[in-house]
Formats: structure tokens, C-alpha cells, sequence
């Protein structure tokens, strides 16, 4: 295998074909058959890899084959380039795509014999003193391969045995066409920080949202952006990305140069986003893949070269969180503070329609928050992109049916991975459809789901003050615990019927009867008055009266004023 060089590009990948089924194709294979039995989604048997696949496909097209302009983005939407014409635009990149490049292997750092021996004469690989809450996972040095994936319990973790909600050993060997898609998702779409690691500014916990279509080209295709997107600006925007760190940071002549000790001087590099390429694929780690060994992948099955270990130091490349753009992300900004680092909607458990929904809709304009002080939550780059773009340029146009669900299944994906504390607690995933209504009723549409969220999360907010007052009464220990758990059951209450709204009302406007908006008006006023038996209901449950109790007058007293909040919130004060 010593003469064999390893290009990701020409790797086998685990794919699903529309009437077919499954099979495998390389990454240049991706439009062969679009127009009989196209390739609509990669299979690589893990969450993590499948959507690293997906947005590291996006990154290299956006690189390599980006679209000069809108126009020519939608035509490559519709008309995808044949294998030949993807496998002519890729050429130029194969060497910086290969996985056992001698110098500098793709999304890797192979350290130069001088860094290597003063680590290993100890003159850069000292320990510091160990913290009392550094975990033992965070060391330098070879790592199994299941290291990367969020499966895997830390070292500490095993050591105490609190590891049971996590697979201990379930995968030992990861073969070469998923190893990138991996890779990317630790380091870029997942980034872990801590023990002298150095992450990504919209951190591991952010939403991430990702448009999906009908094929697997559509869905990548639909997040590659066109000048002049948030974060996709200046000279190089629109043209392939030169064949240097400004976008392949693994190309950087100095990185095999650092010293690889967490402490020592130099041993981290600063780069500021906004003086790389528009195009520019993070890579905040310093990882070197162990030589392959012939195998069988235990993510996909397949057979060939697989990885089974790597190794790892701390520092590393480091991205300044001011001015940092990530396509895939909400940015968040103070009003009146512009100077202020860029903040990111997170996710601190499953996504909740509170979370996500509202961004998700992507509308056409965004709301502008005057208010100094107040929050301002920017669309990600790629639903910006769907904003500016009439809805009925996306796919042909066919009568009758008002969601691109229905012939074309172009949708909105929010995805996040969330912690219990240290640990990784799960990932969270959740769709919708993209309406395909004209602007005017696209705008009306987002605007009433949006004060339609902002009134239920007021009632959830007054549903927590009034229960922290409540329980003060009892003098319950955990006031502010209970009273959250009170707040985030009505929300958890409320999903199901604020997923289904969008819908009913998109279907009401779509088909513009005389009546349309009142029959909408009447959708929201029922979904309002659901939230506010709810949150009674939650009330009544925790805090019961039974005419029994010493404090019951008080509680009722409480409950009375429960009730003119809710409706003073009704009536169209949000933030009451």
C-alpha cells in the first residue's frame, strides 16, 4: 500500500440512490445518474459523519467550483455539472485533499523532526500541573481512532465508570472515505475545547443549519453561497480559492514549525477570520492520522485502508472570535454594542421550537431590533441566501401546491449537539419544510409565527415567575429549578402545535380565499389560548388547592395574578 496515495476524492463512500438503493460512489461521483436515479443522501452509519460529509463536500465546492454570481448558481442548481466537469474542477486540489500527503496531509498537522524531538526530549512536552477538573482525555499523544467520535467516553470517564449512557469500544477502525467527513465534524462542526485545545468561536453546542433538497447534489449544492453573503465577500468571493493557508490551513509553511507543548511559547498561531479567503476551511486542531492498515470500516462496512489511531497536541492554529463567520450558523449581536465578540444560538438540550423555528423560516427580510440592549438574532449565510431568492425560482413551477415538501422536498434542517454537564448528551435534529409562497405572504407568514413564539415564550416566562414566587411560599429548596422545569414543560408542551403552525396557516394564505386571514387569525388565537391552559394546568399541577392547606388563599392570590398576565399577554403586550 506504500505506493498508493490515499486523495479523498477518489475514496469509496457509502451512498442511497433514489430507485436503486444503496451502493457506493467517490466524492467526484456525486451527479452520475442525476437525471434517472441520482444519489440522494451518503450513509456512513453515524450522525456525525454523515452531516461532516455533507458540509465538508459544501466547503470544498465552495473552494473549488464556486458560483460567480446568483444567476449562475441557480443554473447549477437545475443542472448539475456532470462527473467530469466536478472531476476537472476538483483536479487542481488533489494533492491538497490527500490524507498521507509526506508534508501536509489533508485537515492534519504532520510536526517537523525538530518539533518532534524537543517534545520527546521533554523540552515541549511537559505537563502542567494538572487541574482538579482537567480530564485525563484531554493528554497529548496516540488516541484510538473512536476518539473523534462523541460516542466515545473519556478516559476519566471510564476510569470512575460514569460512562453508562456512551458505547466503551464500539469502534476501532474508520476507513478513509469516512475519515474526513469525521475529522471535519469533530473539528469544525462539533469543535470540543479545553485542556490546551483549541475549538472553533461558534463552539460545539451551537444550532447549525443546513438547507436540504431531494438529492444529495441539491443539498449541497443549496448551501454553497454566492457573493456577497454574509461572510462570503471581497476579491476572492466567486473565483477558485488559491492553493495556499489563506484557505487550506493545513498548507500553512509554519504549523509543522509549533512547538507542541501547551505551555510553551509560541506553540500558538492567531488567525482573524476576516484576512482569510472567503472560502476557508477551519482547522483549530493539530492531529496526524496513524499510518492505515488494510481493514474493514466499522462505521460503513466497507473494505480497503482504515485508520485506527492518531496523534494529537495542544495549541494549534487559533480563531479570534471577533469577526468569525461560520455559513452554517446564527450569528447573535447586542444592539448598540457592535464591538462586542460574536455570540451564537446554542443549544443547551433537544431542540426545542423555540430554539430553531423562528430562524428556520427563513424570511424574507430579516427584523431589525432597534432597541439598545436588545438581542438581534442574524440569519446563517445560508438561509440569508434562500431569504434573497424568489421561492419560485427554486424548483419549476406546478399549481397547487404550496411547500417545496411536495415536489421537490427542499427543507430546512436545524441540528445541534448538546451537553449533561462535561459530557456529550446527545444530538438533536429537526426539519421544515421551505414554503413556496411570494414574498409579500412569506413576509405576513414569519411575522405572525414569529410574535405567535415570542407571546408563548412570554407565557412560559410568566409561568416561571409566578411559580418562583409560589414556591417561596412553601419555602421549597430549588425555587428557581422548579420554576424553570415549570417553564420549559409548557414550551416542551407546546412543540408539536408550533410545528404544525407554519403549515396551517401557510396553507391558509395559499389559497386566498375571502376569508384567509381571518381564518389564520383564528389558527393563532387557538394556538394562544392552548399555551395559556397549559400553563394553568402546569400551575395547578405543581402548585395544587385543595382548601386544606395554610397557604391556599396565597396560592389562589398568585394563581389570579397568573391569569391576568396570560391575558394581558393575549391581548398583545409580549413582554408584559
Amino acid at each position: 500500500m506504500k505506493g498508493d496515495h490515499i486523495c479523498w476524492f477518489n475514496t469509496r463512500i457509502p451512498i442511497l440512490r433514489r430507485h436503486s438503493g444503496p451502493g457506493t460512489a467517490t466524492p467526484l461521483e456525486l451527479t452520475a445518474d442525476h437525471t434517472d436515479d441520482p444519489i440522494i443522501a451518503v450513509q456512513f452509519g453515524h450522525p456525525l459523519a454523515d452531516r461532516g460529509f455533507e458540509l465538508l463536500m459544501r466547503d470544498i465546492l465552495q473552494a473549488a467550483f464556486p458560483p460567480r454570481d446568483k444567476a449562475e448558481w441557480l443554473h447549477r442548481l437545475a443542472t448539475p455539472p456532470t462527473p467530469a466537469e466536478l472531476a476537472a474542477a476538483l483536479a487542481p486540489y488533489q494533492s491538497v485533499f490527500r490524507l498521507d500527503h509526506p508534508d501536509t496531509p489533508c485537515l492534519q498537522a504532520r510536526p517537523s523532526p525538530h518539533s518532534l524531538s524537543a517534545a520527546t526530549a521533554g523540552k515541549g512536552a511537559k505537563r502542567p500541573a494538572k487541574n482538579a477538573d482537567e480530564d485525563e482525555g484531554e493528554e497529548a499523544g496516540s488516541q484510538p481512532i473512536a476518539a473523534l467520535l462523541p460516542d466515545l467516553p473519556t478516559g476519566e470517564a471510564v476510569k470512575q465508570d460514569a460512562d453508562f449512557f456512551v458505547r466503551r469500544g464500539g469502534v476501532k477502525a474508520i476507513g478513509a472515505g469516512a475519515m474526513l467527513p469525521v475529522l471535519y465534524g469533530h473539528m469544525v462542526l462539533f469543535p470540543p475545547g479545553g485542556g490546551g485545545y483549541f475549538g472553533l468561536p461558534h463552539g460545539a453546542d451551537s444550532i447549525k443549519y443546513q438547507m436540504v433538497g431531494d438529492t444529495l447534489w441539491r443539498t449541497l449544492w443549496l448551501n454553497v453561497l454566492y457573493p456577497g453573503m454574509d461572510g462570503y465577500e471581497g476579491p476572492g468571493a466567486g473565483r477558485p480559492a488559491p492553493l495556499d493557508a489563506s484557505a487550506f490551513p493545513w498548507l500553512d509553511p509554519e504549523l509543522p514549525h509549533l512547538p507542541l507543548g501547551r505551555r510553551d511559547e509560541g506553540a500558538a498561531k492567531a488567525l482573524d477570520r476576516p484576512r482569510l479567503h472567503p472560502a476557508h476551511i477551519p482547522m483549530p486542531r493539530r492531529y496526524l492520522l496513524s499510518p492505515p492498515v488494510q481493514g474493514r470500516c466499522d462505521l460503513t462496512g466497507l473494505e480497503g485502508p482504515v485508520y485506527q489511531s492518531y496523534d494529537r497536541w495542544p495549541k494549534g492554529l487559533q480563531y479570534a472570535p471577533r469577526g468569525w463567520r461560520y455559513p452554517n450558523v446564527s450569528r447573535k449581536e447586542i444592539v448598540g454594542k457592535p464591538e462586542e465578540e460574536a455570540r451564537f444560538a446554542r443549544a443547551s438540550g433537544p431542540l426545542r421550537f423555540d430554539d430553531w423555528l423562528e430562524t428556520a423560516l427563513a424570511p424574507p427580510r430579516e427584523r431589525k431590533t432597534e432597541k439598545a440592549g436588545a438581542q438581534r438574532r442574524h440569519l446563517p449565510a445560508v438561509l440569508q441566501q434562500i431569504a434573497n431568492v424568489e421561492r419560485s425560482t427554486l424548483l419549476p413551477a406546478v399549481d397547487g401546491v404550496d411547500t417545496a415538501l411536495g415536489r421537490g422536498s427542499l427543507r430546512v434542517r436545524a441540528f445541534a449537539q448538546f451537553n449533561y454537564g462535561k459530557a456529550v448528551g446527545g444530538m438533536s435534529q429537526r426539519e421544515l419544510p421551505l414554503w413556496l409562497l411570494p414574498d409579500a405572504q412569506l413576509d405576513w407568514l414569519c411575522g405572525e409565527v414569529t410574535t405567535v413564539l415570542e407571546k408563548a415564550s412570554a407565557m412560559a416566562g410568566a409561568l416561571r415567575w409566578m411559580a418562583r414566587e409560589a414556591v417561596r411560599l412553601g419555602r421549597r429548596e430549588g425555587p428557581a429549578a422548579l420554576a424553570d422545569n415549570l417553564g420549559d414543560a409548557l414550551l416542551a408542551d407546546l412543540d408539536a402545535a408550533a410545528l404544525n403552525l407554519p403549515g396551517q396557516l401557510a396553507q391558509v394564505v395559499r389559497e386566498a380565499g375571502p376569508d384567509c386571514y381571518a381564518q389564520a387569525d383564528r389558527l393563532r388565537d387557538d394556538f394562544l389560548a392552548l399555551a395559556r391552559r397549559r400553563a394553568l394546568a402546569l400551575f395547578d399541577a405543581g402548585f395544587p388547592i385543595d382548601g386544606l392547606g395554610p397557604i391556599d388563599d396565597k396560592l389562589a392570590a398568585f394563581r389570579t395574578r397568573l391569569v391576568r398576565r396570560l391575558n394581558t399577554i393575549l391581548k398583545g403586550e409580549a413582554h408584559a
